[in-house]
C-alpha cells in the first residue's frame, strides 16, 4: 500500500514592491504549485476580480513534501473520537485502506 503524499507550500501575500508580508503567510497542501494557488484563491475569491488578480498579489514557495505530521488534528478531540467509535486501537499517522484506497488516520 503506497500513499502518495502531495507537496507542502507556502503561499504569501506581496505589496506593490514585492515584500512580503507575513501576517498573510499561509501553508497549503497540494501536489502541484498551480493547485496550491488555486486552492488559495478559492478561500478568498471574494477579495479579488480574477485568478489573474489574485496571482499579482500572491507568491509560493515549496517547503517540501508533505509530512504525515502536518496533518495531525487535536489529540484530544482524536481520542474522544476514537472512543466514541470505538475503535480505541486507531491511532493518528495509522496507515489504513477504506474501499480499497490506501489512507491515514489524522
Amino acid at each position: 500500500m503506497e500513499l502518495n503524499l502531495p507537496n507542502t507550500y507556502e503561499i504569501y501575500v506581496v505589496d506593490k514592491y514585492g515584500d512580503e508580508i507575513p501576517e498573510y503567510t499561509k501553508t497549503v497542501m497540494a501536489s502541484t504549485p498551480g493547485k496550491a494557488k488555486y486552492k488559495t484563491y478559492l478561500k478568498y475569491e471574494d477579495c479579488y476580480d480574477s485568478f489573474k488578480d489574485f496571482l499579482g498579489y500572491h507568491k509560493i514557495r515549496t517547503i517540501g513534501k508533505c509530512k504525515i505530521e502536518h496533518m495531525y488534528g487535536d489529540k484530544k478531540r482524536f481520542d474522544d473520537t476514537k472512543e466514541y467509535r470505538g475503535v480505541p486501537f486507531a491511532l493518528q499517522g495509522m496507515k489504513v485502506e477504506h474501499r480499497g484506497y490506501p489512507g491515514i488516520i489524522v
